[in-house]
């Protein structure tokens, strides 16, 4: 039986979504990537001018009002919509300290938005992002990594560690890809009980995926002993959200579910 992997969906595809945080601080957020989307109004008043912001930026070095006009920019929110000067100032946000501004340069960089696609690029904005402690810009790297592996055995390493820091910053989605590479043995060696132990940790905090692969492996007695009568509701549970491979599991003889 196959894991739900659900080709591990990028959360940085949408440029709002990958700098989405709970409570941004001025130069090193660490909030999580999915509690809702960031505006320009939360860094700087937003009833300034883009005049006003970009000389803030460009003259004073504002990093706060270089990442502002890189959201405007990029949204078309009281300026026309400009990818390519959504770079320049995410680019200039970076380099005045400001990790959202790196995570958003990669965001841009890897989706080819306001410029040519540069995967490195990417990866290497992520990966300072992350050094400098924005735990989603980790993950984003892992996702990176993993959904363009081309053959190269160090990308999916970094993946699996990319995806690992996520999980320990309290993203489900990262814990429920941490357990798919354990399980698989991708980047390292196989753990079935670690990849058990992240399902169940990822399933309560609700992600779908992760409750369809603790249902299969519970089902299947992998990583520990099998419990039909637990995989049952899970999978029933998982195939309700979506989850393909859960509906079959769900559907075969075995499973319980009804």
């Amino acid at each position: 039986m196959r894991t739900v992997r659900s080709a591990l969906p990028l959360l940085a595809i949408g440029i709002a979504a990958s700098l989405a945080t709970a409570a941004p601080a001025q130069t090193a957020p660490t909030g999580n990537l999915a509690a809702g989307e960031l505006t320009a109004g939360d860094l700087v008043d937003d009833r300034l001018s883009p005049e006003a912001l970009t000389a803030d930026c460009d003259t004073r070095r504002n990093a706060d009002s270089c990442m502002a006009m890189a959201m405007r920019t990029y949204e078309g929110r009281g300026v026309a919509m400009d990818h390519r000067l959504s770079r320049r100032f995410s680019a200039k946000a970076c380099a005045l300290g400001q990790v959202l501004g790196c995570n958003m340069l990669a965001a841009l960089l890897e989706d080819g938005a306001g410029g040519p696609n540069d995967p490195e690029g990417a990866a290497r904005n992520y990966r300072r992002a992350c050094d400098q402690g924005y735990d989603g810009a980790c993950f984003n790297l892992g996702q990176l990594r993993y959904n363009n592996y081309a053959g190269n055995p160090a990308h999916l390493v970094e993946a699996r560690v990319m995806f690992a820091r996520g999980c320990a910053a309290g993203f489900a989605q990262s814990c429920n890809n941490s357990a798919v590479m354990l399980k698989f043995g991708e980047g390292g060696p196989a753990d079935l009980p670690a990849a058990r132990a992240l399902f169940e940790r990822a399933c309560a905090a609700h992600e779908a995926n992760a409750c369809g692969n603790l249902g299969a492996m519970l089902l299947l007695g992998e990583g520990g002993p099998a419990d039909r009568e637990r995989a049952a509701p899970l999978l029933s549970s998982a195939c309700k959200s979506g989850v393909d491979l859960a509906c079959d599991l769900a559907a075969s003889p075995d499973s319980g579910a009804k």
